[in-house]
């Protein structure tokens, strides 16, 4: 098996390779044409809506998220009404990884459009993101229901599936949406892997081949993602000759070495994950994850390292403030130092930027608890069966958390 998966390659010509960036780079410059045209335009009809988004659109085709984020919320301003506005903006959101903010624009959208297929499956999306399951597979269905035809929910489910090792259903999703049109090099390694569990090792192998053949000059991603799932499938030295060819075509690239220092960090080698994270580090200083993932490679159960854990996740929050994550892993050390203001703090604001997060209201119940504070751990307690409504802890945590309440306002009468 190993043998023949290894004799998957491509052959991409350096010549195609800058073709595609000449091609590419000469998009990106008819469109800033275009957005400067329509900002001359719009100094003269500034409340024009539809130009507004117009202008955003073309501002998130060209990746300036920041700009088309301004001008989406222009437009919204203007016409409150406009589904289109509402559901691009989600786009921007999702890119830039604010789930929490997705599902309330995205709810929005909904409100004025309760039949649109599409809208469904992006919310649907973040609640997978933030772990909400069981909330992302009624989107999915819901996207479903108002579009049968449509291959994304079907192809979203299957990524949901595949957390609950239900490989036989995520292939038939997979198939399912190859069928309605879905293609491209990630559904077909996506569906090597189900294959592959499955112990289909020459459908597995046909489908890596498949997956290959619709890469012309994007190589460097498909070799990353072939990468991952790879590594995925526990096939590491795989993963490392998919990774050694990312180096080879671009000796800089950092998604390279914060892959390698994953691939180093799961086989438990923490030396050699952190010396990739020195080295991404040195390319670009100002990669946030970076700092987080050196922080986590610092992190044990005894936190006894956790000076230098938070000193990472200071760096980490000073060039990213809009993470939860890195609020959160500071607020759970500080926690496990006794230090437990500055551990509310922390929790209380990545609270803010995700209520979601289990964990997160899992500490806080804890700390509001210590304070006696019921009422406020009660609401946490209550968040736990929210998000996780079939986990019988969260079940068991409400319970206990409304007895303590119930006592407290017992004791006050």
């Amino acid at each position: 098996l190993l043998i023949g998966l290894c004799i998957i390659c491509l052959f991409t010509s350096n010549f195609l390779f800058a073709q595609s960036k000449i091609n590419y780079n000469n998009y990106v410059d008819s469109i800033d044409k275009v957005i400067n045209k329509q900002l001359l335009e719009l100094e003269i009809d500034s409340s024009n809506a539809k130009l507004n988004l117009s202008i955003a659109n073309n501002y998130l085709e060209t990746d300036e998220l920041d700009k088309a984020e301004v001008i989406y919320l222009k437009s919204i301003r203007l016409d409150s009404c406009n589904f289109d506005a509402y559901y691009n903006y989600t786009e921007v959101l999702y890119n830039q990884k604010r789930f929490p903010e997705l599902i309330n624009i995205a709810s929005k959208a909904i409100y004025l459009n309760q039949t649109n297929s599409n809208i469904y499956n992006r919310l649907g999306l973040a609640q997978s993101k933030l772990e909400l399951s069981d909330y992302a597979i009624r989107c999915f269905n819901n996207s479903i229901y108002f579009d049968s035809l449509n291959y994304k929910p079907y192809w979203s489910l299957a990524d949901i599936y595949d957390e609950y090792d239900n490989n036989i259903y995520s292939l038939e999703l997979r198939n399912k949406a190859i069928a309605l049109g879905a293609d491209g090099y990630i559904i077909y390694f996506q569906r090597a892997v189900n294959k592959y569990k499955l112990k289909d090792t020459i459908g597995a192998k046909q489908d890596f081949i498949k997956g290959m053949s619709y890469v012309i000059n994007d190589s460097i991603d498909a070799y990353l993602y072939r990468g991952s799932m790879y590594e995925y499938l526990g096939l590491s030295n795989l993963a490392l000759k998919d990774y050694n060819r990312v180096n080879k075509l671009d000796s800089l690239n950092e998604e390279y070495f914060y892959k390698m220092s994953l691939h180093y960090k799961l086989k438990g080698q923490k030396y050699l994950a952190k010396s990739y994270l020195k080295q991404l580090l040195k390319i670009n200083p100002n990669l946030s994850y970076a700092y987080f993932e050196l922080g986590e490679l610092e992190n044990n159960k005894l936190f006894s390292n956790s000076r230098k854990i938070i000193a990472y996740y200071d760096t980490a929050i000073k060039l990213n403030e809009k993470n939860y994550l890195y609020y959160h892993n500071r607020g759970v050390a500080y926690y496990y130092k006794s230090k437990y203001n500055n551990a509310l703090l922390d929790l209380t604001k990545a609270h803010e930027l995700n209520e979601y997060d289990y964990f997160t209201n899992y500490y806080l119940y804890k700390l509001y608890t210590r304070k006696k504070a019921y009422s406020v751990a009660y609401n946490h307690a209550y968040m736990l069966y929210y998000i996780s409504p079939n986990f019988h802890r969260a079940y068991s945590i409400q319970k206990k958390a409304y007895e303590k309440l119930v006592s407290q306002n017992t004791k006050t009468q």
